[in-house]
């Protein structure tokens, strides 16, 4: 199960969104073809099917709207997250460099160690509810 969670991780969130999409909507068009192939009913039978078929996809698509636009406001909200700690570091950075002792100008690749750091092991590692013994051995 392990497995198979982090190899749909690993795909994009667009390919994953169209992807299902695009199954779920056609095998809605495909339904009613397929029954009235094997099946063979008559039209009135037929037309409240497709009425049927009509709000079920009218429904799908304000879950698929309303979904989309929570994972477009948690991405913003990631974003945020990213550019205020960015920003910090950066503060952090010309702090060092402009305003502190010479002895503070040392610290600069501790900080530069500590920002990659979690660019490419704390954050990779939280995608999966880990964290890194590296940035945080750093951050102290």
């Amino acid at each position: 199960m392990d497995i198979v969670i982090r190899a749909l991780h690993s795909i994009p969130n667009w390919a994953s969104f169209g992807l299902v999409t695009l199954t779920i909507c056609t095998a809605f068009l495909l339904m009613p073809a397929l029954r009235k192939r094997m099946l063979a009913v008559e039209k009135p039978v037929n037309d409240a099917a497709m009425d049927g078929v009509k709000t079920v996809t009218t429904f799908l698509v304000l879950v698929l709207a309303f979904s989309l636009n929570l994972v477009m406001g948690q991405h913003r909200q990631v974003e945020e997250q990213v550019q205020r700690e960015a920003t910090l570091i950066n503060q952090l950075d010309r702090g060092l460099l402009r305003t502190g002792p010479p002895e503070l100008v040392a610290l600069r690749p501790v900080l530069i160690a500590y920002a990659s750091s979690l660019v490419q092991d704390e954050w990779p590692r939280m995608a999966v509810g880990g964290r890194s013994q590296e940035a945080y051995t750093l951050y102290n």
